[in-house]
């Protein structure tokens, strides 16, 4: 995959920018949720070509026990979801 665009002064050169948006897209995934460097830049990569080619970019699906791939927000909110219990109170002994 090749991204260029022509400078409206000068329609006959040519600038490649898909590197700028593939490390501006893994730079974002990185600051939104940390990451691995070849991850995030191989899901950018993902990203883009899924923008090139008109399909929506859905956010994956993590599955509950794979923590490594949660990001800090999805971690913070699965704590705080609704009906969770607390851990139960301790039981004392009856005073006699």
């Amino acid at each position: 995959m090749r991204i260029t665009v022509r400078p409206a002064t000068d329609p006959e050169r040519e600038i490649d920018v898909t590197g700028r948006l593939v490390a501006a897209i893994a730079a974002e995934l990185w600051r939104c949720g940390g990451g691995n460097d070849v991850v995030n830049w191989l899901e950018a990569e993902a990203h883009l070509r899924r923008i090139v080619a008109g399909t929506p970019a859905a956010l994956p699906v993590v599955p509950s026990g794979d923590k490594s791939r949660q990001t800090a927000r999805q971690r913070r909110a699965a704590r705080r979801r609704p009906g969770r219990r607390a851990a139960p109170a301790a039981k004392t002994a009856p005073e006699s």
